[in-house]
């Protein structure tokens, strides 16, 4: 492939910066061209002919979240998981003032309070509500810990609460008998409440997890607009050896016809760190995150956005989480 010019993130000042990407040897490699700072190129996919199919028209899916910028609602966090970008601490929670301001500062209609995990909050209720005089629509990602106690969902339902994103993952993943049971409590709760889920994420630390995800996510195939699968990156605490899009597909491919299932490309996304499947009828979208090294700002450009760091402002969400990680690891957080 002939070198494409971008831009992308300097991982030791943090500041946009010219980028180049090439191939080599059929591995596809992102060079950052930092006016103070030099680091090595860094490989963003081990397969060329991958990375090349890995985009197509993506307008049919800018319509789904172009309408939505995502607020932290809390530093704080009630599980401790591997693969965390955020890495939750014991920060105080921003003043409900605070975020309607946030709110006020995007003209997009929809907001997602996202944290670590926004139902510790004991006033999300009272957030929702504020929110839902500036907005049109407030939804929450959540782990769904706490939304094993019905009161507690019903009490963010009259809120005004619209929809739920799900951080689900699986049993073994979650590695607590006790947590786990309060997920699945909180998905029968979820269920019969009617909420609109808009879709439920796993995360995987080797490729060998396809097959307890698969499982796990075909009981919740009734929840959900789509299902979300993501594979380690090193972003935030997250040590695991890094595997990409290709590698995840060949696993994903063998388990499928195991199952006796059948499976076929989507449309894609506006970025190659996504690629939708259908699985049975049933949307999937398989995400590997880039690392502060492999950050193509060309393929972050659309929805949706975050606010997450005044310094930079509202920008694509992955750009906002990984900044806001590395500036955590740097502050000592890990």
């Amino acid at each position: 492939m002939d070198a494409v010019d971008t831009t992308t993130v300097c991982k030791d000042c943090l500041q946009v910066v010219p980028g180049v990407i090439t191939a080599n040897d059929g591995k596809v490699m992102l060079a950052t061209n930092c006016p103070e700072h030099q680091a090595d190129p860094a490989c963003i996919e081990v397969d060329e002919e991958f990375y090349h199919s890995a985009w197509t028209d993506a307008s049919e899916f800018l319509c789904v979240s172009s309408d939505t910028v995502i607020l932290n609602a809390t530093d704080r966090c009630n599980q401790v998981c591997r693969h965390c970008y955020h890495m939750p601490g014991d920060d105080p929670d921003p003043p409900i003032s605070e975020l309607e301001e946030r709110a006020k500062n995007s003209d997009r209609p929809t907001v997602i309070l996202m944290g670590a995990e926004p139902t510790v909050r004991d006033d999300l209720a009272d957030v929702i509500v504020a929110l839902k005089k500036i907005k049109d629509k407030v939804g929450i990602y959540s782990n769904v810990v706490r939304l094993s106690d019905k009161a507690y969902l019903d009490g963010l339902l009259s809120a005004g609460l619209d929809f739920i994103c799900v951080s689900l993952h699986t049993k073994t993943y979650n590695n607590n008998s006790t947590i786990w049971n309060k997920k699945r409590k909180a998905m029968k709760n979820i269920r019969e409440s009617g909420v609109f889920v808009h879709h439920v994420a796993f995360s995987m630390s080797t490729p060998e997890d396809v097959d307890e995800v698969l499982r796990t996510s075909f009981k919740y195939w009734d929840m959900g607009v789509h299902h979300r699968i993501r594979i380690p990156s090193r972003i935030g605490r997250c040590a695991d050896e890094s595997f990409y899009l290709s590698q995840f597909f060949e696993v994903l491919d063998t388990k499928i016809k195991e199952f006796g299932w059948y499976w076929e490309r989507m449309y894609d996304d506006d970025t190659r760190y996504h690629v939708n499947i259908d699985i049975e009828g049933k949307w999937y979208r398989i995400i590997r995150w880039p690392s502060i090294e492999e950050i193509d700002l060309s393929e972050l450009h659309g929805p949706p956005a975050c606010q997450f760091d005044d310094e930079i402002g509202e920008v694509n969400f992955v750009h906002g989480a990984i900044v806001a990680a590395e500036k955590k690891l740097r502050a000592g957080r890990s």
